[in-house]
């Protein structure tokens, strides 16, 4: 009877084990199956083989770590902050420059600010539209609105600075008629509209600088913007104005475009933005530079500085021409109210003092003698040096 029940026991044990054998065939068969034509599902857990591994014992299965690639790190690169500029307080009787245009114009109009931060003498104004142009007077009438400011009774403009052009790569609509951009008609309507502006400024006395378009990052848009640039350049130089070409100033080292370049501190940053057209802070307060020096050249001095031609009278020689263009010499003599140079046929010829302490000393080269008593002494020492010189003159 004892043998009996241990054969049922060992009987049922084997059933179970038979049992288990078989899931374990048919898990495997099932995971086979995955294997060829379907997606494999993995760490599923069986309840009846956690049961078997229950009854006979066995290691829980240690699960697999898959170790992982190292994460890119997402921190970018930044420059240098541009600092801050706080702009003083202008005098009321400071003399304004305004700035009038487009989107490149008001961008501008903040870098010279900037550049004149300490200056209470002059004061920077600017009136702009960022889709504004010299095409679309629907939009913005640019000649409509200088003969507007200009003739604003009480307002006090000194030097006008001018940068459009960005948004007139496009049609223009006279009337019912429509002309294709760089078409003749184009050209005669478009010359017409600076002709315009330029007239309103001259008649009023008022210097005007116009600032030229830049290269872009594309090349078709660099050269339409070049193609307008001549008709500024032809209508500004005409009359004596002043024409800033800026183009050379915004390309690379193989004479490129690139957003990248040196700013008015010499350090690399990026000056243009993602359009490819316009300027970041630091391509404006660049910009601004170029521009700057000839506002300082006009009016400077504290005294408003009239070129030749601003009256729209001819009032002396045309600019000198060269092979790329009309060009302002910022160093050479300063024309007389005529429009003529010192020493022209009217001048009188230079005689020289030779009994004078400059001709002496600065022209001739001869020392001035030693002087005893103070060095405060100031007047003896002069009268010293005046004597001196007097005796060697009479010697000669």
């Amino acid at each position: 009877m004892f043998e009996r029940r241990k054969w049922y026991g060992v009987s049922a044990i084997l059933g179970v084990v038979a049992l288990g054998a078989c899931l374990a065939a048919a898990s495997g068969g099932r995971a086979g199956a995955q294997a060829v034509g379907e997606p494999v599902q993995l760490a599923q857990v069986d309840p009846l083989a956690k049961f078997l591994r229950g009854i006979f014992g066995g290691g829980r299965t240690k699960r697999r770590e898959i170790p992982r690639e190292p994460a890119l790190s997402t921190t970018r690169r930044t420059e240098p902050a541009v600092p801050q500029v706080e702009v003083k307080p202008k005098d009321d009787d400071a003399r304004v420059v305004l700035v009038l245009g487009d989107s490149i114009a008001a961008g501008l109009a903040k870098g010279l600010d900037e550049a004149f931060a300490e200056d209470s003498t002059i004061r920077i104004d600017s009136v702009s539209d960022g889709s504004s142009g010299l095409v679309r007077e629907d939009h913005f009438d640019w000649p409509g609105k200088i003969d507007e400011l200009i003739g604003e009774e009480g307002r006090r403009i000194n030097v006008i600075i001018m940068s459009v052009g960005v948004n007139d790569r496009q049609r223009m609509r006279t009337g019912g008629e429509r002309h294709q951009f760089r078409s003749p008609e184009w050209e005669t309507r478009y010359k017409a509209r600076i002709t315009h502006i330029l007239d309103s400024v001259t008649n009023r006395a008022i210097p005007i600088v116009w600032v030229g378009l830049p290269p872009t990052s594309v090349n078709k848009t660099s050269n339409d913007f070049l193609y307008l640039n001549g008709f500024f350049r032809d209508g500004v130089e005409d009359r004596g104005m002043t024409f800033v070409d800026i183009w050379t100033n915004f390309l690379d080292e193989n004479e490129r475009y690139s957003a990248y370049g040196p700013d008015v501190a010499g350090q690399r940053r990026l000056l243009r933005r993602r359009d490819g057209v316009n300027f970041t802070r630091a391509g404006s307060r660049k910009l601004a530079f170029y521009v700057e020096r000839q506002i300082r050249r006009l009016i400077g001095s504290g005294t408003l500085v009239l070129l030749p031609g601003l009256t729209g009278q001819d009032s002396g020689p045309d600019p000198r021409v060269t092979g790329i263009g009309r060009i302002v010499d910022l160093t050479g003599p300063i024309a007389a109210s005529g429009g003529q140079l010192a020493g022209g046929p009217d001048e009188q010829p230079f005689k020289k003092d030779e009994d004078s302490a400059y001709q002496q000393v600065v022209v001739d080269g001869n020392a001035l003698p030693l002087v005893g008593g103070k060095p405060a002494d100031w007047t003896a020492a002069a009268d010293a040096a005046e004597k001196a010189a007097g005796g060697e003159a009479k010697a000669n």
